[in-house]
């Protein structure tokens, strides 16, 4: 016995649109940092640390933590299977940088008034302020890992072939 299925077909190119109208996106740069990397050592990371987002020459690069405490025990402590881990992690890691961008822009636009210095903020103390930033990225990668990791009790199938036999 032979099956055999077939349809007629026009391959057609891929238009390549933009041509000199392309506009060159200036988007961050996302760095994975963890306890061997020297951004780690030099800024005194610990696994308490998220994320940091850094200017230079108008370009932004955001530094996000794979060892900070909530992540690593999402990965170490579920019963996920790997290729399950790995997705999880790389939600976080869009997740946070977004956040953390987020967060370092509203701040840089609190601080600053049409390219000069802002007096809004001027009662409070760098510390202060380094502070609550530290804090609510604590908060954001708690509910971010909470938000993606519950996203499964909400759609249609639970998907329990992501988890692994124990």
């Amino acid at each position: 016995m032979v099956l055999d299925d077939w349809k007629h077909a026009i391959v057609v190119p891929p238009y390549e649109g933009g041509g000199e109208k392309k506009v060159p996106l200036d988007v961050p740069d996302i760095v994975k940092v963890n306890s061997a990397t020297p951004f780690w050592t030099a800024n005194s990371w610990t696994q308490d640390s998220v994320a940091d987002v850094r200017e230079k020459d108008s370009h932004v690069t955001i530094y996000i933590s794979t060892e900070n405490k909530y992540l690593v025990g999402l990965v170490t402590d579920s019963n996920y299977k790997i290729v399950k881990k790995e997705q999880l992690m790389t939600k976080y890691i869009l997740h946070i940088a977004l956040f953390s961008y987020l967060q370092w822009d509203g701040m840089h636009k609190l601080m600053t008034e049409n390219g000069e210095s802002s007096n809004e903020l001027s009662d409070v103390k760098d510390s202060v302020l380094e502070k609550i930033s530290s804090r609510s990225l604590e908060w954001a990668a708690r509910s971010i890992l909470t938000a993606i990791t519950s996203e499964q009790a909400f759609g249609p199938g639970t998907a329990p072939d992501d988890l692994e036999a124990v």
